[in-house]
């Protein structure tokens, strides 16, 4: 499609995204933490987890469907085609549900997932720590294709506390462990460890995708049942240890869904998200899930799907797809496998 036809439809990014959120909440990292696994069961019992890091802010956001604008009800078929996999999170559940949605017919179909299944394991791409007991006390990044690293620095000091962020490259997996400080690694499949950087209680890792880490900086609570607040900025790090702030809200920003082209769509804790491309500046109610292309998002908002196009006239750049069963919080390609 050319930029020629931009009032025909467009298409989002592909996206892997969504959260199991939560964050340091409190100055005290014990009661932080302990607060911090409370509050990702209660955010994805709501419908508001994504696929995400899963230590991650605590967000009490409000209902999706709170002040929905006017959509223009249009079949997509025309411009997106193929199926599409939607994760909802059900933590009370022994799997998290997953549901393909045929973009054509728009029809919905419940998936069939292993026990113990959850859409936070799509970031990780099939990588995990392994336990410290099983390898001497030292944890190790394991996954298919060759993945086997010990994490231990140049001096041979062991890293804690791991847990995988996702992928920045096919080489290269980003991890946020801790070494007295914690710390943003890059991981090379080859076994190259390099700190890429040191987290304050200021900030928070989001994700990793398309070659770049991503971290939002908040404003910590004062007190102990205070949670944080703005102004927050978006920073990315790339594989080479540059970074750059993307963007600055009044709100804090937790969730980030990287897309094709340097575009961008990220959540707020007031379920606002904002969508970068070039040409548009979009802020809606909604959360994003997967970038279709450079121009084209499909978002959620509680249980319904649309899309959103940045090409199409301002007045039907909303169109409605479908309603799941239950709020999506990831979306992935069919084929892109879990």
């Amino acid at each position: 499609m050319s930029r020629s036809s931009r009032g025909s439809f467009v298409t989002p990014l592909l996206v892997i995204a969504v959260i199991m959120t939560a964050a340091f909440w409190f100055s005290d990292p014990v009661k932080a933490r302990a607060r911090l696994s409370s509050a990702q069961q209660q955010l994805a019992g709501v419908g508001n987890g994504a696929w995400e890091y899963v230590g991650k802010f605590v967000t009490h956001l409000p209902n999706m469907q709170r002040t929905a604008p006017p959509v223009t009800p249009t079949n997509v078929a025309a411009s997106s085609t193929g199926v599409f996999l939607f994760a909802a999170a059900t933590p009370s559940a022994t799997a998290d549900r997953l549901f393909a949605v045929d973009m054509a017919s728009h029809a919905v179909q419940e998936e069939t997932v292993a026990t113990g299944w959850r859409a936070t394991m799509v970031q990780q791409r099939g990588l995990s720590i392994e336990d410290p007991q099983k390898t001497d006390g030292v944890q190790f990044l394991r996954g298919d294709h060759g993945w086997s690293v010990p994490l231990r620095n140049g001096k041979g000091r062991v890293y804690d506390e791991a847990q995988v962020l996702g992928l920045l490259d096919e080489d290269h997996a980003a991890v946020v462990a801790r070494q007295g400080d914690r710390v943003l690694l890059s991981i090379s499949r080859t076994g190259t460890i390099r700190e890429l950087y040191s987290f304050t209680d200021a900030v928070e890792p989001l994700t990793a995708d398309r070659g770049a880490a991503y971290l939002s900086t908040f404003t910590p609570g004062e007190g102990l049942e205070s949670p944080p607040a703005g102004p927050s900025s978006l920073i990315r790090i790339k594989v080479d240890g540059s970074s750059v702030s993307l963007a600055t809200e009044p709100r804090v920003i937790v969730a980030v869904l990287p897309g094709p082209s340097s575009t961008t769509a990220y959540l707020m804790d007031d379920a606002m998200m904002r969508v970068l491309v070039a040409g548009a500046d979009d802020r809606r109610e909604g959360r994003p899930l997967i970038w279709l292309d450079d121009h084209r998002l499909i978002f959620a908002r509680g249980v319904s799907l649309f899309l959103w196009d940045a090409w199409a006239a301002k007045g039907e750049r909303v169109q409605s797809i479908v309603d799941l069963p239950l709020a999506p919080v990831i979306g992935l390609e069919k084929t892109a496998g879990l």
